[in-house]
């Protein structure tokens, strides 16, 4: 809480891949002293998010749910395929 808009400075490395929201609304992060976080925050009473999403995190996900469509996509293809063969017995 403050009286007055601000610069809020945390005593945590700066590192791209950080996001942030103050009230649940999205807001930059800076670097500060070349290796610390930071960001403005509004006068008043607010909440303040943070969390880490790494770049390597994300490609990591979408590498994963591809081998998993990829996986469903030829589960489905062997089960059409044997479900077409027909058998008789003579």
């Amino acid at each position: 809480s403050s009286a007055t808009d601000g610069i809020v400075v945390f005593s945590e490395i700066y590192y791209p891949g950080w996001e942030a929201t103050i009230d649940g609304a999205p807001v930059d992060i800076a670097r500060s002293d070349y290796i610390l976080r930071a960001m403005h925050v509004p006068a008043g009473k607010h909440t303040v998010e943070m969390w880490f999403t790494p770049q390597s995190i994300k490609i990591t996900d979408r590498i994963a749910y591809g081998g998993l469509v990829i996986l469903l996509v030829g589960v489905i293809a062997l089960l059409v395929k044997h479900g077409k063969k027909v058998h008789r017995t003579i």
